[in-house]
C-alpha cells in the first residue's frame, strides 16, 4: 500500500455489538474520517433475472425463518445495518437498569468480596464486590485491569485496596496485618496456572489465602449472572467500573447457541474477575429490616404486646398438644360394635351398647 499507494477495502456485515476497527470506519468514528463507507443490500443487486429479485429474496428470507424486518440478524446480515444486539451479548449489560450513582446504604454496613483474574502477558484485573444482609442485589463497586504486573506488584495493589476498604468499613486505617485481614469478607481469584505464583507471593507476605475461584460449570454461572443483570439484581458505579463495562458492552457469543465465545479476540479478564466474585456474594441470604421503635413510645408498647399475645398462643398451643399426647383428642373415640365384640362379656349383661 505505501510502496504503490494503494486501495484497502473493507467488506463485511456489522458485528452484533458494534464495536472495533470495522465499525470505526463504517461510522466514521473520531480518527477514522479517512475512510469512505458505502452501503447496499440485495435489493441493490442487479443481476437479478427479474426486477425486484432483490426485494423477494429478502421477503423470502423472513417467511423461511420466521423473522420480522426488526430482526437483529436479518437488520444485521441481510439489510447491512448496524444494530446491537444485547441478545448476542454474554453479559447483558444495561446502563439504564444496571447502574447507580453509589451503594443505596452507607458503605460501612456492607460486606465485600476481592475478585481476581490472574495476568502476565494479559492484563490482572481486580474487582470489588459488595452484598448486604437487607438487600437482595450485589454492587459492584470498583473494578480496573493493570497491565505487565509482577507477582511483588500485585502484592502492594492487593495491601492498598485492603487498607482503603478497611477503612470504609471501620472509619480508621488497620493497626497491623490481622487487622487488614478483615477488609474483605473473601478474596478469590484463579489460583491455577498463571495465578499460582501471584497467590503464592500474596500468602508468603501477607498470609493471605486466595480462595479458589469456582470454575465448575461456567456457562451455567455465566447464565444465571446474566439473568440477574436482566433483573437488575446486578448494579454497577459505572465512573469506577469502566474498564468492566466496556468489556460487558463488547465480549459476545461465538455461538447461536451461547456455548463458547472468543477470549482471544476480546478481553474478558474484568468479566472473569467479576464473575468469581459475583458467585462469593450471598444476596440470596438477605433478610428483611426489622426496625425497632423507640423503647416507651406506643409503638413500643404495642410491639411488646403483640409478642406477649404471640408468646402466650404458643405456649397454649404446645401445652395443648402435650395433652392430647398423653390423654388423646376429643375426636378419639371407640368405634366398635360392643355387642358383637369381646367386650361384651366384661361390660356385663346389663350393657345396653352406650349406658349402663
Amino acid at each position: 500500500l505505501g510502496d504503490h499507494r494503494g486501495d484497502l477495502w473493507m467488506i463485511g456485515t456489522p458485528n452484533a455489538t458494534c464495536t472495533g476497527y470495522f465499525y470505526n470506519a463504517c461510522t466514521g468514528a473520531d480518527g477514522f474520517e479517512k475512510w469512505s463507507a458505502h452501503h447496499w443490500d440485495a435489493r441493490d443487486n442487479t443481476h437479478f433475472p427479474d426486477a425486484g429479485g432483490g426485494e423477494r429474496f429478502l421477503r423470502d428470507t423472513l417467511k423461511t425463518n420466521g423473522w420480522t424486518e426488526e430482526h437483529p440478524v436479518f437488520k444485521r446480515e441481510y439489510l447491512g445495518l448496524w444494530f446491537r444486539d444485547k441478545s448476542g451479548l454474554v453479559y447483558p449489560y444495561d446502563p439504564e437498569l444496571n447502574t447507580v450513582e453509589a451503594l443505596p446504604r452507607p458503605a460501612n454496613e456492607w460486606r465485600y468480596v476481592l475478585a481476581m483474574d490472574f495476568g502476565v502477558v494479559d492484563a490482572c484485573a481486580f474487582s470489588i464486590l459488595a452484598y448486604h444482609p437487607h438487600e437482595n442485589s450485589v454492587y459492584v463497586v470498583e473494578s480496573f485491569k493493570r497491565d505487565g504486573t509482577s507477582p511483588s506488584t500485585f502484592v502492594e495493589i492487593v495491601r492498598n485496596l485492603q487498607v482503603a476498604y478497611y477503612k470504609i468499613r471501620f472509619g480508621h486505617p488497620p493497626r497491623d496485618r490481622e487487622d487488614a485481614e478483615h477488609a474483605f469478607d473473601t478474596i478469590v481469584g484463579d489460583t491455577v496456572g498463571t495465578g499460582k505464583p501471584f497467590c503464592q507471593e500474596l500468602l508468603e507476605r501477607t498470609g493471605l489465602y486466595v480462595v479458589p475461584a469456582q470454575k465448575s460449570a461456567k456457562l451455567a454461572f455465566i447464565a444465571h449472572m446474566a439473568g440477574d443483570l436482566q433483573h437488575g439484581k446486578i448494579k454497577v458505579i459505572p465512573s469506577r467500573c469502566k474498564e468492566l463495562t466496556d468489556e460487558w458492552e463488547k465480549l459476545p457469543w461465538d455461538d447461536e447457541a451461547h456455548t463458547r465465545y472468543n477470549d482471544r479476540k476480546y478481553d474478558d479478564h474484568a468479566c472473569d474477575a467479576t464473575l468469581y466474585g459475583w458467585r462469593e456474594c450471598r444476596p440470596y441470604d438477605a433478610t428483611d429490616e426489622v426496625f425497632e421503635p423507640e423503647p416507651g413510645t406506643p409503638a413500643w408498647y404495642e410491639r411488646q404486646a403483640a409478642r406477649e399475645e404471640s408468646e402466650l398462643a404458643r405456649r397454649v398451643q404446645r401445652e395443648q398438644a402435650e395433652r392430647n399426647e398423653l390423654y388423646g383428642t376429643a375426636d378419639d373415640d371407640l368405634d366398635f360394635d360392643a355387642a358383637d365384640s369381646d367386650y361384651a362379656d366384661y361390660l356385663g349383661d346389663d350393657f345396653d351398647g352406650g349406658m349402663w
